[in-house]
């Protein structure tokens, strides 16, 4: 009865932190990233056993006590070969994956007394440089006016601007807006997130001197150029394909 109590009492605390009835879950985040590894560490205490539950719908994971020994056909069947219990009857979950992510609550039973502690357990993917996008958005391009929006399509990630030169940045959402007088300049865009940080280095400069590139007259004329072709090809084979549908027998 007392664990199912502690059990309600963690997930009732999950969302509103305080002493609920006398009894208080302490709250841990830990992270991890995936592939690896991490210890839910219970306190120091003189315990008997730790019942480990999933929250809030408090499916049991495994039983964990003095002694570090569990039987792992007792495991819930997605954790079965990637737990194991700490001497002190932490739980240490190994080849952690983006779905080890949620809140774990673990029931401890003392000598005299119960005690909860709830663990908000973040997975995350560790970040590479290749991960950051820069999409530019050109304002005004005869004077290289432009925005630039740094992103990663991964979650619980944080992006930051800075320039190399010490100066302000001018960011709203991800995205630097840089004024012309500002675009030969370096500017650092960087990705965190709980467990790793990358960045990626840029000069605005040069997404102006592509995009001049791509629009001068010689390029706009060979594009109209090609689509011109483009239809005329499309024209001939589309003559060519009733022709032939008019031959056939039957055909009119």
């Amino acid at each position: 009865m007392k664990m199912l109590l502690c059990s309600l009492l963690c997930t009732m605390i999950i969302l509103q932190p305080g002493l609920v009835s006398g009894y208080f879950c302490r709250q841990r985040h830990v992270s991890g990233v995936e592939g690896g590894e991490v210890i839910l560490r219970v306190p120091q205490e003189e315990l008997l056993v730790i019942h480990w539950d999933l929250l809030p719908e408090g499916n049991l994971i495994v039983r964990t006590g003095p002694g570090g020994s569990i039987d792992d056909s007792d495991v819930m069947t997605q954790y079965r070969g990637r737990v194991r219990s700490e001497a002190d009857g932490s739980l240490h979950i190994y080849n952690l994956s983006l779905q080890d992510r949620g809140v774990y609550g673990a029931d401890i039973l003392l000598s005299e007394d119960d005690e909860c502690v709830v663990f908000n357990l973040t997975v995350c993917e560790r970040l590479s440089p290749g991960d950051i996008r820069m999409t530019p958005t050109i304002t005004r391009n005869g004077s290289c006016s432009l925005g630039l929006l740094c992103s990663v399509d991964k979650p619980d990630v944080m992006i930051t601007w800075s320039n190399l030169h010490g100066g302000d940045v001018n960011v709203t959402g991800g995205v630097l807006y840089v004024p012309p007088s500002d675009v030969t300049l370096t500017y650092i865009c960087t990705a965190h997130n709980p467990v790793s940080n990358v960045s990626k280095t840029v000069i605005p400069g040069e997404y102006c001197e592509t995009a001049r590139k791509d629009f001068t007259p010689r390029n706009l004329i060979r594009l109209i150029l090609s689509g011109i072709v483009l239809l005329l090809t499309g024209g001939v084979f589309i003559h060519h394909l009733k022709t032939e549908v008019m031959e056939a027998p039957g055909g009119r």
